[in-house]
């Protein structure tokens, strides 16, 4: 049990109070104005149980100090926190908003976690360990690492399909230099999802330059963040969502274009658009 004098004297602030772990925690501008989602999105679920992809995901939560909404009880109240470190077992997240939320939380309670960024709602299981100290001093709570993490990815634009015996060429340019060959399944003006065949792959949350090939079409060349990296059942190959990044408005321009002559092709040679 972390001692006395540390519970929670050093957090005098008002309410609603924010973590005070220093600069480290001071949570972005954006922690707490999250867009609400329109209603007219079109939802695609995928659940991830990858350690490496896990692992890869909380430690973009981490860095991006996105905010936690943690949920137990019989009420499943939900209260704010933050992910401070990580081990291969466990995690440590801060104290709880609000505070009472501290003194109710016991070793052995379920814990619901959701995390929201970038368009996509993520979902993890766990389970409350003990409180403990982190090496700062500052008091937190141990829990178990997840088993795997489910996540809602809300798409506001229609992705056009591709016809597996069609599939344009993706060529990947990674940041530390590797040059990979993908296929192109899916493509929209917000994003991409290519088939990678395996042991070739690619880390969660980097930065990426695709070039994208196809006959007749003028080659497609853009930046790309990667937002999920999944095994693809029954072959050997994964299936990596990647989002634009930073597109210039020529780019943009060219990448509509290049949709709309994707549409009509597809029209042309019967699958549906």
């Amino acid at each position: 049990m972390p001692p006395a004098h540390s519970t929670f004297c050093v957090r005098k602030i008002p309410h609603p109070p924010t973590p005070t772990r220093g600069i480290r925690f001071r949570p972005p501008a954006h922690a707490h104005s999250e867009k609400p989602e329109l209603m007219d999105t079109r939802t695609m679920t995928d659940t991830v149980f990858s350690a490496d992809s896990i692992t890869a995901l909380l430690k973009n939560f981490k860095q991006a100090r996105l905010p936690l909404q943690v949920g137990f009880g019989k009420k499943n109240v939900t209260h704010t926190s933050y992910l401070v470190s990580m081990a291969d077992n466990w995690l440590h997240i801060d104290q709880l908003i609000p505070r009472e939320g501290n003194k109710q939380l016991k070793p052995g309670d379920d814990l619901t976690i959701r995390v929201s960024h970038g368009g996509t709602l993520y979902q993890f299981k766990s389970r409350h360990l003990s409180p403990t100290i982190e090496e700062d001093g500052f008091p937190c709570h141990k829990i178990a690492f997840p088993q795997q993490l489910d996540f809602s990815e809300q798409r506001t634009s229609f992705r056009v399909p591709i016809r597996r015996d069609q599939a344009p060429s993706v060529n990947i340019l990674t940041h530390d230099g590797q040059r990979l060959c993908a296929q192109l399944e899916n493509i929209s003006d917000n994003g991409l999802c290519i088939r990678l065949h395996v042991p070739q792959t690619i880390s969660d949350t980097q930065l990426v330059h695709c070039e994208i090939n196809f006959t007749d079409f003028e080659p497609l060349s853009l930046d790309a963040q990667v937002r999920h990296n999944k095994a693809a059942p029954q072959v050997p190959a994964s299936r990596i969502g990647m989002e634009f990044s930073s597109l210039s408005s020529l780019t943009r321009k060219q990448l509509s274009q290049w949709l709309m002559k994707l549409q009509r092709h597809h029209i042309r040679t019967g699958l549906p658009a």
